[in-house]
């Protein structure tokens, strides 16, 4: 569906586009393939993460979401996101938190062919334990035969909750193409939908599949990149920055950067992607591969008065300038504090060039009173080698990394078993330790928790476990208990209604059940 999902051109102007590690967690362990991770912290509570990806069905790919309400320790079993019809397929899942704790997840929704189908939002109102029904955001027949339905971005306005969305055809429809703005004004009741570029800041008619990125500071303003080609507006290729104080209803729009570079590898995965500094709503980074020294790098920039400059390009990564080693999968995250995270998936141990070379997933920070990136480190704990699966247009294009209380969490697809499988990794990013990640693949082991739903009791079986904890969807534990028989029954009268968490633990292993008090 997106095999060259954000290369800028086909011709020769392309626009800008170690220490040792605990085992990092396999989230999915599929037997034939996930991917496209996105991973989110809720933003009041450190300890509940979220997880979505694209999942195997014998029927039809979907997304899959998984929950952790221990920092990452222990996570829930994979549960489907719903589809509109038993043979459509999803994919691209994004998600955001609204002011009120409400979690969002967008994703596609359609046919193979993509003649029927849709951006769709589903809500969760307990942090992803359980999902609601699907909302239409933006259809495939919204634009005629241009198919808006490809790469959805999903942002929510801190201060009103209103909700934007940006797609784009996908790689094949026939240019010109335009991104798309969708947004709710309504909490996802109602959806409107607008291009994203302008007269005198057209995307052109050369750029196919054009990919935008948008995000929302923290004082309202919503920020939306976009790539251009139109030599009579700029004779340079460039990235347009639009800016709204009113939740896209007009944009004010301005160069973010404008150069020719070399070409990138068309197999190369290089989406890239906007944030918003927490801590400074004016200070705005754009994150990117491109080909500027001789070969694909990792690159920022960014702007601290809301888009009226912009820095030159930053390289990031520190292999060898010009060694021919191709980088690509970029992602970058803001802490709460203006600390700055960039990661990559990286190939600099082969020391050659080329897309199908052995990676590693690296990443680079830079603290918030420092002008420089810190020596890269390693993220995931082994190389994973090259395989054909990272061809597939299913879902190979993004990983996902963010920075919280200077503890990084990332999320990204890897090979290194043969298939690939979602892999997860948390460590300190003042030292670079790992933090109590283990590789347990916790949906083996074979237990039952019945009935559920219930009003007091619930049983134990299958499992020798030696304790028990409960935790709520808020992250706080309310019943710990040792087990000392298989088939255990537990009082659960007292607890409130609601959904909360089972982690049962046996030895080196940890179960994650979800179980709901009626």
């Amino acid at each position: 569906m997106k095999k060259s999902l954000h290369t800028f051109f086909y011709v020769c102007l392309l626009l800008l586009t170690n220490t040792a590690f605990s085992q990092n967690k396999n989230l999915s362990s599929s037997i034939v393939f996930d991917g496209e991770p996105f991973l989110i912290i809720n933003p009041t509570n450190a300890q509940h993460l979220i997880v979505a990806w694209i999942g195997y069905n014998p029927a039809a790919n979907g997304i899959k979401t998984s929950v952790s309400l221990n920092g990452g320790g222990t996570w829930s079993n994979p549960v489907f996101l719903p589809h509109t019809s038993p043979n459509f397929r999803s994919a691209d899942p994004s998600m955001a938190f609204d002011n009120m704790g409400n979690l969002y997840c967008a994703y596609i929704d359609s046919k193979q062919s993509q003649d029927s189908g849709a951006v769709y939002m589903v809500k969760s109102t307990n942090g992803g334990i359980s999902w609601g029904g699907m909302t239409n955001v933006i259809d495939v027949s919204a634009d005629g035969i241009k198919k808006p339905v490809d790469r959805p971005w999903l942002s929510i306005n801190p201060i009103n909750n209103a909700m934007a969305i940006t797609s784009k055809p996908p790689q094949g429809v026939s240019m010109p193409n335009r991104a798309y703005l969708a947004v709710s004004r309504d909490t996802n009741k109602t959806w409107t939908w607008r291009y994203v570029d302008t007269v005198g800041a057209l995307i052109g008619n050369q750029i196919a599949a054009p990919l935008a990125t948008n995000t929302f500071s923290n004082n309202g303003n919503l920020h939306i990149i976009y790539p251009s080609y139109v030599p009579t507006q700029n004779f340079l290729p460039r990235y347009i920055h639009a800016v709204s104080s009113n939740d896209g209803a007009s944009f004010t729009y301005k160069t973010a950067l404008a150069r020719t570079v070399g070409k990138n590898d068309s197999l190369a995965k290089v989406g890239y992607t906007m944030i918003s500094n927490p801590a400074n709503p004016n200070h705005l980074v754009f994150n990117f591969i491109a080909n500027i020294e001789g070969d694909q790098d990792v690159y920022i920039i960014e702007t601290k008065d809301n888009g009226d400059t912009w820095s030159a390009p930053i390289r990031v990564n520190d292999d060898a300038i010009s060694n021919g080693v191709m980088q690509d999968l970029p992602w970058p995250s803001f802490d709460t504090d203006g600390d700055l995270v960039v990661s990559w998936r990286d190939r600099r141990k082969t020391g050659s060039s080329g897309f199908d070379k052995p990676t590693e997933i690296y990443a680079a920070i830079r603290w918030k009173d420092s002008l420089n990136f810190s020596k890269n480190i390693a993220i995931s704990d082994t190389s994973a080698p090259y395989n054909s699966t990272y061809l597939d247009e299913s879902g190979n294009d993004f990983m996902k990394i963010d920075l919280l209380n200077d503890t990084l969490y990332a999320v990204w697809g890897d090979v290194r078993t043969g298939k690939q499988n979602i892999w997860f990794a948390k460590k300190s990013a003042r030292n670079n330790l790992p933090l109590s990640i283990n590789n347990i693949n916790q949906y083996e082991m074979e237990i039952a928790v019945f009935p559920n739903p219930s009003i007091d009791f619930f049983y134990i079986k299958g499992l020798n476990a030696s304790r028990i904890e409960i935790i709520n969807a808020n992250g706080q534990l309310c019943l710990s208990k040792k087990i000392t028989i298989h088939d255990e029954k537990i009082d659960i009268s007292l607890l409130p209604k609601g959904h909360y968490s089972l982690l049962l633990y046996s030895g080196q292993k940890t179960v994650t059940k979800n179980i709901i008090k009626q």
